[in-house]
């Protein structure tokens, strides 16, 4: 299930589309937040979504930023879209929103007997 959190700016509304049900993909969330807080970035119009996806590996994330601006962060299960929210907070940490770069990592632990 993915649930909308929207806040509102002076222009325009912003929102982050995520599994609110999902810990780990909250706690992603929370530091993306956090790092637009702490960097006092003006958010109007941002958009970002986090969405599963089959392709990528458990673990594995891909973040990559729209022609329209939106943010789509993908990953392969729960914890690489909490990994990849964790990724793009340090991005907007270092670099603003305007310094957000595409990227994609697969998880560098492998289970034993993978």
């Amino acid at each position: 299930m993915i649930i909308s959190l929207s806040f509102l700016s002076c222009q325009q509304e912003s929102s982050i589309n995520y599994d609110r049900e999902n810990e780990r993909i909250k706690f992603g969330v929370a530091q993306i937040n956090l790092a637009l807080e702490n960097r006092d970035q003006p958010a109007s119009g941002l958009r970002i979504s986090l969405e599963e996806n089959g392709d990528l590996e458990s673990e594995a994330y891909r973040i990559s930023v729209e022609a329209s601006g939106q943010i789509l962060l993908e990953g392969g299960d729960d914890a690489g879209l909490m990994y990849g929210g964790m990724e793009l907070a340090e991005q907007i940490n270092l670099y603003g929103l305007e310094g957000i770069s595409e990227t994609a990592k697969a998880s560098y632990m492998r289970k034993p007997g993978e």
